[in-house]
């Protein structure tokens, strides 16, 4: 049964603000400045913003910082609701993004029953391969335990055989090591 829920969805063009003619409130988080290091502000790969760290002078060159990956010196603008705030790497410069609330799609039932059909024939192949060991020769187990170990990967194997499979499954219990 489909429930109604509100999904968060990005929408397809950005609005490109052009930076503020009047200074934003300056931070002091943002502003502090240690010898030897600079604030500047990362963004993740999608380019929303993701925090503010400190980029490192060179020992070899005094003034020239070493940037880490994603991250700019141009200071975020602030946040604003029904916007994401976003970088643009080729504009150099901090964007809004409009966000929408959209009503979530039905689920499709047959989609629904080949996720699940196609997750079950991957947990019985993963509990498969993960007992392989036990049938090796070299590993310490009694006779008894490695007959128990060799049922039960039979009993995974004839699931296939179950009434309703791969969509309704009756799991075998797993020996006990």
């Amino acid at each position: 049964m489909a429930t109604k829920r509100n999904v968060i969805q990005k929408a397809k063009k950005p609005e490109v603000v052009e930076p503020v003619e009047t200074p934003l409130e300056p931070n002091p988080e943002f502003i502090a400045h240690t010898p030897g290091k600079k604030k500047v502000f990362a963004y993740n790969e999608d380019g929303t913003f993701a925090g503010a760290t400190e980029a490192h002078e060179s020992p070899l060159e005094k003034g020239v910082f070493h940037m880490p990956a994603r991250t700019t010196e141009v200071q975020p603008i602030s946040p604003k609701d029904g916007f994401i705030v976003k970088f643009s790497p080729s504009k150099q410069i901090w964007i809004y993004e409009p966000t929408k609330v959209e009503e979530a799609p039905k689920e499709d039932t047959a989609q629904a029953e080949e996720i699940k059909k196609k997750q079950n024939i991957a947990m019985r192949n993963g509990l498969l391969l993960d007992s392989d060991y036990t049938q090796l020769p070299d590993v310490a187990m009694s006779e008894k335990e490695r007959k128990a170990w060799a049922e039960y990967r039979q009993a995974l194997r004839d699931m296939s055989k179950q009434k309703g499979w791969p969509l309704v499954v009756e799991w075998p219990e797993k020996p006990v090591k």
